[in-house]
């Protein structure tokens, strides 16, 4: 099985990398796992790499995204808050967020009140649904719900015998596309071998649209500080001075 190119991949805590710098090959984007339900409710996780990981993204270079695992039968609203204060010290504006959805039975109104706590404290950031079709297609949801949904972009998991057959998301794995976002990421595989990564690695395609947002940005590195550049000219030369702040 080839990877597909651009890469992406996403990992958590059952996986192990000590150096993303020997990440071969070298990924345009790598999406961790942050947090599990919340404080207080049963089975809740706060990912115990996320920090780590999450650091070792940026010092390599490499794109970085962070999600939380949803749990249906817990509060929306205390998922959203405890994904929140876990990665607020470390996320940045261009960082990738998105949640997490697997158990089926998840309720439209749940997804949206997770959705609009996040969005509403990271307006900026650009915020993805994971999930598959069959659990997607099923929930239930009126006009204004999927209105408001249907305008957040999707993750989607479904793994063909034969990926290499597919240069795109395959028509049988997109989600309703009346009341469901566009796929910009497809997850085509569980098990693939990528040196630096010490486990069976998810393995992405990225839509086009989704890989030009961000291909060009720049990835802020953890505990950046800005620099102060003054640009002082005289009548014989110019003199920079810079130092960080």
């Amino acid at each position: 099985m080839k990877i597909k190119s651009p890469k992406v991949y996403d990992v958590s805590h059952w996986k192990e990398i000590l150096d993303f710098s020997v990440i071969s090959p070298c990924p345009v984007l790598i999406i961790t796992k942050a947090t599990e339900a919340h404080i207080g409710a049963p089975f809740n996780h706060t990912d115990d790499k996320f920090v780590r990981f999450f650091d070792g993204m940026a010092k390599a270079g490499i794109r970085r995204g962070a999600y939380h695992f949803f749990r249906k039968n817990h509060d929306a609203v205390k998922q959203a808050q405890h994904f929140v204060n876990i990665i607020k010290p470390y996320v940045h504006r261009n960082d990738i967020l998105a949640l997490d959805i697997e158990e089926g039975g998840e309720t439209a109104a749940q997804i949206i009140e997770f959705c609009d706590y996040v969005q509403g404290k990271y307006p900026d950031n650009i915020f993805l649904i994971y999930s598959a079709k069959w659990i997607l297609d099923q929930v239930v949801m009126n006009e204004r719900q999927k209105d408001r949904l249907k305008n957040i972009p999707t993750w989607i998991a479904g793994y063909p015998f034969y990926p290499d057959m597919f240069d795109t998301v395959p028509i049988s794995y997109i989600p309703n596309q009346s009341k469901w976002g566009n796929v910009w990421l497809w997850q085509y595989s569980e098990k693939g071998v990528v040196e630096g990564i010490q486990g069976a690695v998810d393995l992405n395609w990225i839509d086009p649209v989704f890989y030009a947002l961000i291909k060009d940005d720049v990835i802020v590195p953890p505990n950046s500080k800005p620099v102060i550049s003054l640009l002082i000219t005289t009548d014989d030369e110019q003199i920079r001075f810079e130092r960080g702040d």
